[in-house]
């Protein structure tokens, strides 16, 4: 592997912008500025940054460019949205977790690292429609479990959006065994993509829950199907790429009679796949455990290169970019300060930032991989942003191979 070294802490402290950050705490004291994060939103202005520290709050709705970042023990109550923002750089969330989440009507990029999205009461836990260009990475997305012979709840829904899962996990709930209705809920599906949705998934897993069981003493019911770890509808596109080890596995059937059906780690209808290296599955195993109609299924003849984050990203941390690649191929990375969604003719995947610089990172190892190395500056603000792409280079003509994905450094 090869290893390149970045000093960034010129480069962050030019940077710096006349932004304001407030200190968010559900408990008042000193250097506290708001104890809700509603309130911290009514007052800050566009580009502000708010940093919230552990505790419990309530849901907030945002409609302005902000960054807010929190850490370990931050958990926020049910039904927080985020609306209709079109600002150029958008919202930048880190750290945060949720108790379900709807993005919506966004023209302008949502940022999301290291979130945790859980199901409360709604169905799905993650809710994103009609924007052009939502973000997570290192991120977990739980459907809530059925609960008396229930059926499980959705993971995450994209309706009419683009939207990449980047290092994230994505599970759908789990049917409830037999409650008074003797039958066993169904499983639920990690990812619905729908209504020309274009997902793209990079190094990500996705798992269907698993079927309920029915009765089986002195009643006869019906087990629960177990769920679609990923379903594509209705002339949506879906990208895939990552290691053999990332899955998209369906959930198991329930257990007490036999008959129900486990589920598929991809079941897609009238829509486009592209697919490379990541393992699909049904819940029994079974691979490929895909099941298609009217969807071409397009195996490019190497796997698509994909690029992940490493570390830390807070003041005085390192982190790591690593570049998954064809051996022998070269690896570039481009650096940029926004977020943006520019197809062309040069690879099938956009380019996703603004170039700023762009880093050479030599041949792509026999491992097949590339890495460089940065760190974070002591006096660099929180929420300093970064827009990585990584680019899989042929070393006899020059052209790109094909884009990675995108990964993104928010500073807290």
């Amino acid at each position: 592997m090869i290893a390149l070294r970045l000093a960034l802490a010129a480069v962050l402290a030019a940077s710096a912008s006349a932004t304001s950050t407030y200190v968010v705490d559900d408990t008042p004291g000193p250097g506290v500025d708001f104890n809700s994060i509603s309130a911290a939103i009514a007052f800050a202005t566009p580009g502000d940054v708010l940093v919230v520290r552990p505790g419990n709050y309530l849901a907030f709705m945002l409609d302005k460019e902000l960054t807010i970042v929190g850490a370990s023990g931050v958990s926020i109550g049910p039904g927080s949205r985020i609306l209709n923002v079109t600002a150029p750089d958008g919202v930048r969330l880190a750290g945060l977790r949720f108790w379900n989440l709807e993005i919506a009507g966004c023209a302008g990029p949502v940022l999301c690292d290291q979130l945790n999205i859980d199901g409360f009461s709604g169905d799905p836990s993650l809710m994103v429609s009609s924007s052009s260009d939502v973000r997570f990475q290192r991120s977990t997305i739980r459907g809530g479990n059925g609960t008396l012979g229930g059926d499980g709840r959705r993971g995450a829904i994209v309706d009419a959006s683009r939207v990449e899962f980047t290092s994230c996990t994505l599970r759908g709930g789990n049917g409830a065994d037999h409650g008074p209705s003797t039958d066993g809920g169904y499983g639920a599906s990690a990812l619905v993509c729908r209504n020309g949705a274009r997902v793209h998934m990079a190094n990500t897993s996705a798992f269907g829950g698993d079927g309920g069981d029915a009765c089986a003493a002195l009643c006869v019911g019906i087990d629960g199907n177990g769920g679609d770890a990923v379903v594509l509808q209705s002339a949506s596109t879906l990208v895939i790429a990552g290691a053999p080890g990332i899955e998209l596995r369906g959930g198991l059937a329930g257990q007490a009679w036999g008959g129900a059906s486990d589920g598929w780690g991809l079941r897609a209808s009238n829509s486009f796949v592209r697919w490379s290296g990541v393992s699909i599955k049904r819940g029994d195993g079974f691979s490929p455990g895909l099941t298609v109609s009217s969807t071409p299924v397009q195996v490019p003849a190497q796997p698509d290169p994909t690029l992940e984050l490493i570390g830390t990203t807070s003041v005085g941390q390192s982190w790591q970019f690593v570049l998954h690649g064809a051996p022998g191929r070269n690896a570039r990375l481009q650096q940029g300060n926004r977020a943006r969604v520019l197809a062309d003719a040069l690879s099938v995947i956009e380019q996703l930032n603004n170039r700023i610089r762009l880093h050479p990172l030599g041949a792509i190892s026999g491992a097949g991989t590339a890495s460089m190395s940065a760190s974070v500056g002591s006096t660099t603000a929180p929420g300093w942003t970064r827009i990585y792409q990584g680019m899989q280079i042929d070393p006899l003509t020059g052209g790109i191979d094909e884009r990675t994905n995108s990964v993104f450094v928010i500073v807290r």
